[in-house]
C-alpha cells in the first residue's frame, strides 16, 4: 500500500524569536532539527492514539510521524485515519525490525526516534533533546519510565558506553526501549538499520554498533523522555523478562562479533562475567516466576504470600506489643539486645539463617527504639525473600 497521510506529513508552526523576529520560511527555527518519529504497529488500537497524542503534545515545531502497520485486523487503521498529519502504510511485514527499517526508508528527518505503538513520550522530551542535536550531538540518551503488567513502575536510567552496554545483563546497562534515544540520521545510514534476523534483541545489536562508531550524549540524571509499557504486547521484553531459558549465549550470538574485538585477557574476563550474569538472571527469573505462580521459591524457604501471611500478622502484633511494653517497662531495650544476640547465635547454628530472616534483627532494633511496627518490616522481607540465595 502507498503512503497515506496529510500534506507532506511534516508539521511546522510559525513562531517568533525572543527578539520578535519571525523564524524561517518553513515556520520553524533553522537551528531545530526535523525529527522523524517512526512507529511500528500491529493490532495496536488499545494504545496507538496515546502514542500519537504524546507526539502532538510535545509542542515541537518540526516533526513528522510515520506509522508502519503490519496489516492490523483491529481498529488501528481507523485511528490513524483520524490524524491527517500521520503518514502510514498498512501491509504485512517480516517483523518489528523490518517495520522499523521500512519507516526509516520513508523518513526525511535530520533526527530519528522510534516510538512503539504501546509506548509514548513524556512532555518536553523533544525540547530536551533537540538543542543537543542542533549543537552537534550525534546520539542522545535519556531515562524512561517502565510500567509492568501489574501497574508497578520503575525507571530505566541507562548507561551509554559500548563497554557498559556489552554487559547487557546488568541493571540499566543499556536503554531498554527506543523512546529513550534520539540520533542523527547518519547513524542509521552508517550502521545499516536493525537486523531482521535478530527478533529478540535487535535494539541492543543496533545500540552496540552505534556506540562503537559514535559518541553517545547522556541527558542529566532524572530527565525522562518516555514511557515503556512492558506488558503482554511487548513480545521481546516479555520474552527476555519471563523466559529464563533464553538467557544463554545462543540467544545473544550476535555478541560474538563484538567480543572478538576485545583483547584476549578482556575477552576471557568478559566471558566469565557473562556466564555468571546469565546464571543469575536465570535464577532470579525462575524465582520471580515461582512467586507469581504462588509456589515456593528455589531453596528450602517457602515465600508465597499465603505462607508468609502469618508472619506478617505476627509482625504487626509484635509491633503493637513493642509499643505497649515500651511504655510500661523502662529498659525493655535490653531484651531487644538479647534478641539480637539470639539472632546471631541462630545464624551460626543454621547457615544462612541470619540473611533469610532479617526480621529478627529488625525486631531487636524495634524493641529498643520507637519506630515503625514489625508489620512493615515483615512485608519488606516478603518482597526480598525471593532473592535469597542458599549457600
Amino acid at each position: 500500500m502507498n503512503d497515506v497521510g496529510g500534506t507532506g506529513g511534516i508539521v511546522t508552526s510559525s513562531r517568533l524569536t525572543a527578539s520578535g523576529a519571525e523564524t524561517a520560511a518553513d515556520g520553524a527555527s533553522p537551528a531545530l532539527p526535523l525529527i522523524s518519529v517512526i512507529t511500528p504497529a500491529l493490532n495496536a488500537a488499545a494504545h496507538i492514539e496515546t502514542a500519537i497524542l504524546s507526539v502532538l503534545q510535545q509542542d515541537y515545531p518540526r516533526f513528522e510521524h510515520i506509522v508502519v502497520d503490519g496489516g492490523s485486523q483491529d481498529a488501528t487503521v481507523g485511528i490513524l485515519q483520524r490524524y491527517p498529519h500521520v503518514r502510514y502504510i498498512s501491509e504485512p511485514d517480516q517483523g518489528q525490525a523490518d517495520a522499523m527499517n521500512k519507516g526509516f526508508a520513508r523518513s526525511r528527518g535530520d533526527a530519528i526516534v522510534y516510538c512503539n505503538s504501546d509506548d509514548h513520550f513524556l512532555p518536553g522530551a523533544f525540547h530536551a533533546v533537540a538543542p543537543l542535536l542542533a549543537r552537534g550531538a550525534v546520539f542522545v540518551v535519556g531515562a524512561i519510565e517502565v510500567v509492568n503488567d501489574d501497574g508497578t513502575t520503575w525507571v530505566n536510567d541507562p548507561k551509554h558506553t559500548f563497554a557498559d552496554m556489552l554487559r547487557h545483563w546488568e541493571p540499566h546497562a543499556f536503554p531498554v526501549n527506543p523512546v529513550a534515544y534520539f540520533y542523527q540520521r547518519e547513524v542509521q545510514v552508517s550502521v545499516g538499520g536493525f537486523n531482521p534476523e535478530n527478533r529478540l534483541a535487535m535494539d541492543l545489536e543496533f545500540l552496540l554498533d552505534a556506540a562503537r562508531a559514535y559518541p553517545f550524549t547522556k541527558l542529566s540524571p532524572g530527565t525522562r523522555l518516555g514511557v515503556f509499557r512492558c506488558t503482554g504486547t511487548s513480545t521481546t521484553a516479555r520474552a527476555l523478562a519471563c523466559d529464563p531459558d533464553l538467557w544463554t549465549p545462543a540467544t545473544f550470538a550476535f555478541l560474538d562479533r563484538f567480543i572478538a574485538t576485545l583483547p584476549a585477557r578482556e575477552r576471557q574476563a568478559y566471558e566469565q562475567a557473562r556466564t555468571r550474569g546469565y546464571r543469575e538472571r536465570r535464577r532470579t527469573q525462575r524465582a520471580a516466576a515461582a512467586w507469581r505462580a504462588g509456589s515456593a521459591c528455589p531453596g528450602p524457604w517457602v515465600c508465597t504470600p499465603a505462607a508468609l501471611r502469618p508472619v506478617t500478622k505476627l509482625g504487626r502484633g509484635l509491633g503493637r506489643l513493642r509499643r505497649g511494653f515500651g511504655r510500661l517497662l523502662p529498659g525493655f531495650g535490653r531484651l531487644g539486645r538479647g534478641l539480637g544476640r539470639l539472632r546471631r547465635s541462630l545464624g551460626h547454628l543454621v547457615p544462612g539463617f541470619g540473611r533469610v530472616l532479617p526480621g529478627l534483627g529488625s525486631l531487636r532494633r524495634s524493641l529498643g527504639h520507637r519506630g515503625p511496627g514489625m508489620g512493615a518490616r515483615a512485608r519488606e522481607w516478603v518482597k526480598r525473600g525471593c532473592h535469597w540465595r542458599p549457600q
